[in-house]
């Protein structure tokens, strides 16, 4: 597995010393939110060759690979999956611009969340919207394939506004049953502490994992992560158990204090708990 962290973490002048801190844990993945990984362009998501270049030279010059990409519809407002036809044209030309973002830095993943961007409206039925869902990310994977990326769809719990694909059980359930080669699970441990299921979530995610593309190390809210490192232990053991060979991200928003030291601290928690699990001291 690829151990990574995302720029959700730090802002974008302390991107070089977060770069050099997850480097020095034994990271080689990078989680990128566009909007913080271009901050200076003047469209985030249609950057310059140069912009592209010089954005990518910072880290891979410390060993970094791009490995997913989040926030997929920053900047786009009233945007809608299961809204009315122009609210819904606005969610489809956002995810198609985040797509085409992939493709042109390589970023192999996209993870889709915006929980308030998916919530089912009380006059649609839920057969309906499971036939918007079906259709709509049948031809956003398509798209995803043909930029050489996939698609993970992250579960969101009632807790942050969400109303649809809140389990992880819903999402995994509509991801088999798409059977889309480049629509997987974006896997969050923050997701099941809000849902009261993390003693559980080992066990399933080694049942599920071949529907899983991503994983975030989260907390709840995106408090700083990990929460508890016996459970990280427990979350690692279960991915080696399953051969799961993809990224295992930390995500968490910056926090206000010495957010460095902070972010330090939860990448050698990682670091370590990979350590526990190969046999090595850990901490």
């Amino acid at each position: 597995m690829i151990l990574a962290a995302s720029n959700l973490a730090w802002k974008p002048d302390e991107r070089i010393a977060a770069y050099t801190c997850i480097a020095e844990a034994g990271f080689r993945g990078l989680e990128i939110a566009p909007g913080l990984y271009f901050p200076e362009g003047v469209d985030t998501f249609s950057p310059s060759e140069r912009e592209v270049s010089s954005a990518r030279a910072e880290h891979e010059a410390l060993g970094l690979e791009l490995v997913s990409m989040q926030s997929l519809l920053y900047g786009t407002t009233d945007a809608a999956l299961f809204g009315p036809p122009d609210a819904f044209q606005r969610f489809v030309e956002g995810m198609e611009r985040a797509i085409r973002l992939a493709g042109v830095i390589g970023c192999p993943n996209l993870v889709f969340g915006s929980p308030r961007q998916r919530i089912v409206p009380t006059s649609l039925s839920p057969a309906s919207a499971q036939s918007i869902a079906t259709e709509t990310f049948s031809r956003l994977g398509d798209l995803a394939a043909a930029a050489g990326a996939k698609l993970s769809l992250e579960f969101n719990p009632t807790a942050y506004g969400a109303n649809y694909w809140t389990t992880w059980a819903q999402v995994h359930a509509f991801v088999t049953e798409l059977a889309h080669p480049a629509v997987r699970v974006c896997f969050d441990i923050g997701a099941t502490y809000l849902n009261d299921e993390v003693a559980v979530a080992p066990d399933l995610l080694v049942e599920r994992v071949a529907a899983v593309g991503h994983v975030h190390v989260s907390a709840p809210h995106l408090g700083i992560a990990p929460v508890d490192h016996g459970d990280t232990v427990a979350l690692v053991a279960a991915l080696k158990r399953a051969r799961y060979g993809g990224a295992v991200s930390i995500e968490m928003l910056r926090p206000a204090d010495e957010p460095l030291v902070v972010l330090a601290h939860a990448a050698s928690q990682l670091a370590s708990a990979v350590a526990v699990v190969n046999g090595g001291p850990g901490t």
